[in-house]
């Protein structure tokens, strides 16, 4: 009987503190480093509809006055920034495309590497980058990663976009939430090992 009454309670500590390790979980995939005055705003592919919202968030805010985009293979590509120059129109923003070097980025490291290069063509100093919470640390990974490969000088800051689905509190909830998630750690850890384009993962 006493065994059964410590597993019970056991079970039920477990529980309470499940949310918590879940949270605290997520957590880890999530980076923000935000500053003033950068030269652009980087929305990197994926996600139109959130990463651009939380682009012009940044750009109203005086982070600064210039947004670009990453290229994406042809029809995703087309598809991406029509959406993106329909949001911005509304906002009566302009935006910009980043040429991808080989046609198209088909990863982050792809990304990083497109925007390293024209980075320091136009001799940027700071940039922010904007993606999805859950890949916002990955993301910051690849680009310190390529950017010092690279030797650039360029500074990096991201800002994670938010979505009304899941979020480090909730991820579990949802079948979405969880794909992200639990994906995203073994996508890091193939990023960890490799420093240039993954074929099979997609892109963000």
């Amino acid at each position: 009987m006493k065994q059964i009454s410590i597993f019970i309670v056991t079970v039920v500590v477990f529980l309470l503190f499940l949310p918590y390790l879940l949270s605290a979980y997520a957590e880890l995939f999530s980076k923000e480093i935000l500053f003033k005055d950068a030269d652009a705003i980087v929305i990197l592919s994926g996600n139109p509809r959130t990463r651009v919202n939380r682009a012009i968030e940044l750009f109203k805010s005086r982070v600064s006055d210039k947004i670009y985009m990453t290229q994406t293979p042809k029809n995703a590509h087309i598809i991406q920034k029509s959406m993106v120059k329909k949001i911005m129109q509304a906002e009566n923003i302009n935006f910009f495309v980043i040429p991808s070097l080989k046609g198209g980025a088909t990863s982050t490291y792809d990304e990083a590497k497109d925007v390293a290069l024209y980075a320091k063509k136009f001799d940027w100093k700071k940039i922010v980058i904007v993606t999805d919470e859950f890949h916002s640390a990955r993301a910051y990974y690849a680009f310190k990663k390529v950017f010092n490969i690279l030797e650039s000088k360029t500074e990096i800051g991201i800002a994670t976009a938010k979505n009304s689905v899941f979020n480090v509190n909730s991820w579990w909830r949802s079948d979405a939430g969880i794909s992200a998630y639990i994906l995203e750690a073994l996508k890091f850890m193939v990023y960890f090992f490799k420093s240039s384009n993954v074929e099979f993962i997609e892109q963000e």
